[in-house]
């Protein structure tokens, strides 16, 4: 759950700037909730999912995710009713999926067919994060690896091509430790 470092004066800057007319500040302003605020931010981004602009309700979802409040789930999973931007759609799914909810991870993964601007980046950038969640299970390391291997096939940027290979070998590791626990993460 989020940590609190920022005083009084920062919370009020950034509760200022999510009422800016620029989107790129606004979504600023909720990537650094979390920090300033801590667990109070919750009411803030369940009020940005409501933004009108996509990366800020993104943003938004995301921060609920990282908060860890699974009160969120029913909000988050009656945004993805209406949604209709892919990157919001990926923000609400990775909300979700940080909350518990992996039953959406092939829901997220599945975005990776389209061709939407940077939108196999992003869901990669999601797989990293959940990979840092913790331990999958057996049936969720399957699920992304048949997302990865959908990714490597429609995708060729470079950037994207050394990260899906970091990301298989993780997931590697993981089913060799999944088969022999006694096995170190490091090997």
């Amino acid at each position: 759950m989020g940590q609190t470092t920022g005083n009084r004066s920062d919370a009020y800057r950034i509760q200022h700037l999510l009422d800016d007319s620029s989107w790129i500040v606004r979504s600023s302003a909720v990537d650094a909730l979390n920090r300033v605020l801590g667990q109070k931010a919750q009411p803030i981004h369940i009020r940005m999912l409501d933004d009108s602009h996509y990366i800020v309700r993104r943003d938004a979802a995301l921060g609920l995710g990282h908060l860890g409040f699974a009160e969120s789930i029913p909000i988050l999973i009656d945004r993805l009713l209406t949604e209709e931007n892919v990157q919001a759609k990926l923000g609400l799914w990775w909300g979700l999926i940080a909350l518990g909810k992996r039953e959406y991870l092939p829901e997220m993964l599945e975005l990776s067919r389209g061709d939407f601007l940077g939108i196999r980046s992003a869901t990669l950038g999601r797989v990293e994060e959940l990979l840092e969640l913790g331990p999958l299970a057996a049936s969720e390391i399957e699920v992304v690896r048949s997302g990865l291997k959908l990714i490597r096939d429609l995708d060729n940027e470079e950037d994207d091509i050394e990260l899906l290979d970091a990301l298989e070998a993780r997931l590697d590791k993981l089913c060799r430790l999944d088969m022999d626990p006694s096995a170190s993460p490091e090997s």
